[in-house]
């Protein structure tokens, strides 16, 4: 039953053997059996698949140079930003002299949300929302 069902999660051996989940997990690293994701492959294109999007894709360039679509698309997002207002100052010094040391601060949790809308040519708003 192992080789027949190898591609079934051990759910649908549980329900056909009425057995135990824990017993047949076991069962199977006894036998050397592992649980491994398969791997991704590239999806191959059939020709019909191609030609309706090479239709879609000219239809968009023909409604492109007739109405500039893609000048009307607004695009939003959200990202979190955080921030430490520390300020890095120096000293003059003479050649070989060293300009002194000074301890880094602790890295701090200070963030603030930027939501920022903008479209093909320019940032239309920007908001900062403190946490």
């Amino acid at each position: 039953m192992i080789k027949t069902e190898m591609f079934q999660p051990e759910l649908f051996i549980v329900l056909e053997l009425d057995i135990c989940q824990k017993t047949i997990v076991s069962t199977l690293k006894c036998i050397n059996v592992m649980f491994k994701f398969n791997c991704w492959v590239i999806h191959e294109l059939t020709a019909e698949d191609k030609c309706k999007r090479k239709a879609a894709y000219l239809a968009l360039l023909r409604d492109q140079r007739k109405e500039k679509i893609l000048d009307k698309i607004v695009t939003y997002d959200e990202k979190w930003v955080y921030y430490n207002n520390t300020s890095h100052k120096g000293r003059w010094s003479a050649p070989g002299e060293s300009a002194g040391t000074v301890a880094r601060r602790a890295l701090t949790n200070k963030k603030v949300l930027l939501c920022i809308w903008w479209d093909c040519r320019r940032i239309i708003y920007k908001e900062y929302l403190k946490s």
